[in-house]
């Protein structure tokens, strides 16, 4: 990497891209993203933030079919409503 070049990407919770960008100015923000692996970082933002790497790595590590059968509990949960 050139000195003052850009380090990579990254992205994060849209509520924190102003500060991100402050804190990282040669990190290339891409807060359109859920997630972006850069092979040894993994960045993602959002509430739910720690599913995207966790189901990334899966799929990566094991299979896309394990990672897929892992997220169908958080998908149902998480479409689910309170009784009113």
């Amino acid at each position: 990497m050139p000195p003052g070049g850009v380090w990579g990407f990254a992205t994060t919770h849209w509520g924190l891209a102003q500060r991100f960008v402050a804190r990282s100015p040669r990190v290339s923000l891409k807060p359109e993203l859920l997630l972006v692996d850069l092979g040894d970082v993994l960045t993602t933002g959002g509430v739910t933030a720690y599913l995207a790497p966790s189901l990334h790595l899966v799929s990566k590590q094991a299979s896309p079919e394990l990672a897929a059968l892992c997220a169908k509990p958080r998908s149902a949960a998480a479409s689910r409503r309170a009784p009113a």
